[in-house]
């Protein structure tokens, strides 16, 4: 039996042909369904990476979140920064990379007021400490 790499997509697709009513009638429904579910696992990837091959990694610390952000090419002085909303939006344009945008929905508990980012090496650290009370403040980060 030939080997075949198991990605997430070849599981789901295997899944569902192995279930009994993947024959006759219902393979046209089957088709339809899988081009469902492929279309919103693409749609769902584009909304958490913001934009197409995008690296960043979001994770808690124990006093609220960080998040890295892979911008290479990219300064400080072509990046935006703001928190709104209980949203993290990241902007940046340069003529030769084009725009990015980022958009980490992170809830109310963010101490807007303490938000820092750190530009290095093309890599973009954001510190987002957590506060005792939520409130819903606009608060634009500046990068160091």
């Amino acid at each position: 039996m030939e080997e075949q790499e198991l990605t997430k997509s070849t599981i789901k697709d295997n899944m569902r042909n192995i279930l009994p009513w993947n024959n006759g009638l219902f393979t046209e429904l089957n088709d339809i369904i899988s081009q469902s579910i492929q279309a919103i696992d693409s749609k769902a990837e584009q909304r958490c990476t913001g934009y197409p091959n995008s690296k960043h990694q979001l994770f808690s610390t124990e006093t609220g979140w960080a998040a890295r952000v892979d911008l290479p090419g990219y300064t400080k002085e072509e990046i935006s920064l703001n928190f709104e909303e209980h949203t993290l939006l990241l902007k940046a344009d340069n003529e030769e990379r084009g725009e990015r945008d980022l958009r980490l929905a992170l809830g109310d508990e963010v101490e807007t007021a303490g938000i820092t980012a750190k530009l290095e090496n093309g890599v973009l650290e954001i510190a987002l400490p957590k506060k005792e009370t939520p409130s819903t403040e606009s608060q634009d980060i500046t990068i160091q």
